[in-house]
C-alpha cells in the first residue's frame, strides 16, 4: 500500500492553510487586543537564547525555522485581509 503523493499532500495542506487563515482573521478582527497577531508570531519564533544553529543546522532546528516561517506568512496573509477590508467591519 502506497502513501499519499506530493500532490495529494499539498492539496491537504493548502486546505488546511487556507481553513487556518480564515479561522485566524475571523479571531483577529473580533479581538479587543491589537496584540493578538503578534503574540502568535511571537510563540512561533525561535527564541534568541536556544542553542546557535551555526553553519549548517540540525534537522530539528531547520524544522522549527520552517514552522516559524510558515506561521510568519498566515499571520500576514490575515494581516492583508485585515488591512483590505473596511474599518467599520471589524469587531463585529
Amino acid at each position: 500500500m502506497t502513501g499519499p503523493t506530493v500532490s495529494e499532500l499539498e492539496s491537504r495542506l493548502n486546505a488546511q492553510r487556507k481553513l487556518i487563515v480564515h479561522l485566524v482573521w475571523r479571531l483577529a478582527r473580533t479581538s479587543p487586543d491589537d496584540g493578538f497577531l503578534d503574540s502568535i508570531v511571537r510563540d512561533g519564533d525561535i527564541l534568541d537564547q536556544e542553542e546557535d544553529p551555526g553553519v549548517e543546522p540540525t534537522e530539528a532546528f531547520a524544522q522549527q525555522a520552517r514552522m516559524a516561517a510558515e506561521v510568519r506568512a498566515i499571520v500576514e496573509l490575515v494581516r492583508a485581509r485585515l488591512d483590505a477590508e473596511p474599518q467599520d467591519r471589524r469587531h463585529s
